[in-house]
């Protein structure tokens, strides 16, 4: 099958306009997009160069039918100039005419973690998911609204730095490079609960004190103590066994450094079990 050379008439490079939210990351971006007169294209080469007065080289092709592209590859406040050439296996066309434009300037916003706990902090805007270290990069202005969750057995003790403060979601106003410290310590007390389950009934009780099922069913402690727990059947019960941080059926001693809830399983002896 003969495939026709790709028209020669240009593509016309309509806009170019600077991106103030990037899809995927916040570096710098620019998107292009161009009208395609051509039918038979297999894609479009795109070249960039810095200024007016740099040289074009290649920087991505894309496929037939498309007609815009971001440029996620951009560094802050630089000049950049695109053009377009579409091509197929005979030949490519004409380049179209030249577009550039100005990325925004950009700040880079980090956040350390502290302290003898761990957790979570995010964005929104979107761009930081972080544990220990990391960071984002945003355009001039943008608000970033940072939010702390502990993970299990760690609390949130603050914020500080950026002028951020307390233990609420934080917002930075980002005009320089700023940095942002999470502070999460391990939680001083864990809570332990205890759920019964099945047909039957019984008493579960705590070493150290602090839980008998069903005068109560849950317990503080420190974070970091072994409580063992007991299991006892009524009569016409019988106990078969725990679920959860626990299993069998003999005593089971369980070290909280997290909530923690376990469940107990008593049946009715000789009913279903």
């Amino acid at each position: 099958m003969f495939l026709a050379p790709v028209r020669t008439f240009p593509i016309c490079l309509l806009v170019l306009a600077a991106v103030v939210w990037p899809v995927e990351s916040y570096a710098a971006q620019l998107t292009l997009t161009w009208t395609d007169n051509s039918t038979n294209e297999d894609g479009f080469a795109i070249e960039r160069k810095t200024g007016s007065t740099g040289t074009f080289a290649q920087i991505a092709t894309v496929g037939p039918n498309l007609t815009s592209y971001t440029d996620s590859a951009a560094a802050s406040m630089t000049t950049y100039c695109y053009r377009v050439a579409a091509f197929n296996v005979a030949g490519d066309s004409p380049y179209s005419s030249e577009a550039c434009g100005t990325t925004p300037q950009s700040f880079g916003l980090a956040i350390v973690e502290v302290g003898t706990g761990s957790g979570t902090v995010t964005s929104t805007p979107t761009g930081i998911t972080c544990g220990t270290s990391c960071s984002g990069s945003y355009p001039n202005g943008t608000a970033v609204t940072l939010a702390a969750t502990p993970a299990a057995g760690s609390i949130f003790s603050g914020w500080s730095g950026g002028g951020c403060t307390g233990t609420g979601p934080c917002t930075v106003t980002l005009t320089a490079t700023t940095t942002v410290t999470s502070t999460f310590d391990v939680s001083p007390t864990v809570a332990l609960s205890v759920t019964e389950t099945g047909t039957g009934i019984g008493t579960v009780t705590s070493t150290p004190a602090g839980i008998t099922c069903g005068t109560s069913c849950s317990g503080s402690y420190a974070n970091g103590t072994a409580v063992t727990l007991t299991a006892t059947p009524a009569t016409g019960s019988a106990f078969f066994g725990w679920s959860g941080g626990c299993s069998g059926k003999s005593s089971c001693t369980v070290t909280l450094t997290a909530d923690t809830v376990i469940n107990a399983n008593f049946k009715r002896r000789g009913g279903p079990r």
